[in-house]
C-alpha cells in the first residue's frame, strides 16, 4: 500500500465510523456504536502528526529523516487502531472472547509495530509550537550523539517483562471481567496493551538504529516474548473451566459455552498471534545473514 492510499484509507475510516453507526445500526450483531472518546482521541492523534510530517517535509531533507514509507505505515497502524476499536468489531468482542483475542492482537502486534515504524517521537514533535520545539530538539540533538552501553539490554529485559505483566495482569479473570463491566476500565485495558507494545516494539524498530537492537539479539529478544502469549493461550486452551463467567450469557446466542468461546480464544493466542512474532524473527534472522554476508564480501573486494 503507498503511503497516499494509507492515509487515505485511515482518513476516510476515521470520517465513516461515526455516519455508519447511523445509517447501519445493526451491523454484525452488535450496532456500530463506536465511542466518541477514542473516535476524538485517533482522529486528534491523527491531526497531530499530519501538521507534524506536513511541517517536517517542508523542510529541506524532511522527508530522509522521515520517509513517505515510514509515513504511510503509519497512516495503516492508524487504520488498524480504527478498525480494532470504531468498528463492530468492538462491539462483537464484547460479546465473544475470541473476538476479543483478535482486537487484543490486532492492537499489540500490528498497529503497536506499524505506528513505531513511523517514528511518532519526531512526526509529532514538528507539531508543537516553536518554542517547544526546540527544547525537546535540543533534546533529541543530544540523543543523536549518544552511545548507549548496557541500554539496550536493560531495555530489552524491561520492556520483556513490563509486556509480560500488562499481558497476565489484564488476564486475571478479577480484572478482565472488571474492563468488560466498565467501559473506561476496558479503555485503559486497550491503551496499555496499545502503550506498552509500542515501548516493546521500539526496541526493535526505533529509527535511531544504534538505539535498536542487533538483529541476532532482536531473534532472541521476539522469542522470549512470544513464550508469554504462547503460555497463556495454552492455559486458556486447555483449562477444564471457563475462567470468565462473564461471557456465559453472551455467548449464547452464538452457539458456543464460554468454555468453549475461551478455548478458541487461547488458540489463537497460542498459534496466529505467536506466528506474527516467528514471522518478524524469520525476517530479521534472513537480514542479519545478509548483513552478516555482506560484511564478509566487502575485504575480499578491497583486496
Amino acid at each position: 500500500m503507498s503511503p497516499r492510499a494509507a492515509w487515505t484509507t485511515a482518513a476516510l475510516t476515521l470520517l465513516l465510523a461515526g455516519p455508519a453507526a447511523a445509517h447501519d445500526p445493526t451491523a454484525a450483531r452488535g450496532a456500530w456504536a463506536p465511542d466518541p472518546l477514542v473516535a476524538f482521541n485517533l482522529a486528534a492523534l491523527a491531526a497531530v502528526y499530519a501538521l507534524g510530517l506536513r511541517r517536517l517535509w517542508a523542510r529541506d531533507g524532511g522527508a530522509k529523516v522521515v520517509t513517505p514509507r515510514r509515513a504511510g505505515a503509519f497512516a495503516a497502524g492508524l487504520a488498524v487502531l480504527v478498525a480494532a476499536l470504531l468498528t463492530p468489531l468492538a462491539a462483537i468482542a464484547e460479546e465473544l472472547n475470541w473476538v476479543h483475542m483478535v482486537q487484543h492482537m490486532l492492537l499489540m502486534n500490528v498497529a503497536a509495530p506499524l505506528v513505531v515504524l513511523g517514528a511518532p517521537l519526531r512526526v509529532t514533535l514538528w507539531a508543537l509550537p516553536v518554542g517547544a520545539r526546540r527544547a525537546w530538539g535540543g533534546a533529541l540533538g543530544r540523543l543523536d550523539g549518544w552511545r548507549p552501553g548496557g541500554y539496550l539490554l536493560g531495555q530489552a529485559l524491561l520492556m520483556w517483562a513490563l509486556y509480560g505483566l500488562v499481558l497476565w495482569v489484564w488476564h486475571v479473570p478479577r480484572f478482565y471481567e472488571a474492563a468488560l463491566r466498565a467501559p473506561r476500565l476496558h479503555d485503559l485495558q486497550h491503551l496499555s496493551f496499545f502503550v506498552v507494545s509500542c515501548l516493546f516494539w521500539r526496541v526493535l524498530l526505533d529509527p535511531v538504529r544504534r538505539l535498536a537492537l542487533s538483529r541476532a539479539l532482536s531473534v532472541v529478544y521476539l522469542f522470549a516474548t512470544s513464550l508469554h502469549a504462547t503460555l497463556l493461550g495454552v492455559f486458556m486452551a486447555l483449562s477444564p473451566a471457563a475462567w470468565y463467567p462473564i461471557y456465559e450469557p453472551r455467548v449464547r446466542a452464538w452457539g458456543l459455552t464460554a468454555l468453549e468461546d475461551q478455548q478458541v480464544a487461547g488458540l489463537i493466542m497460542w498459534m496466529p498471534a505467536c506466528m506474527i512474532y516467528a514471522a518478524i524473527a524469520a525476517v530479521l534472522f534472513g537480514l542479519w545473514l545478509h548483513e552478516e554476508g555482506e560484511r564478509e564480501v566487502e575485504p575480499c573486494r578491497a583486496t
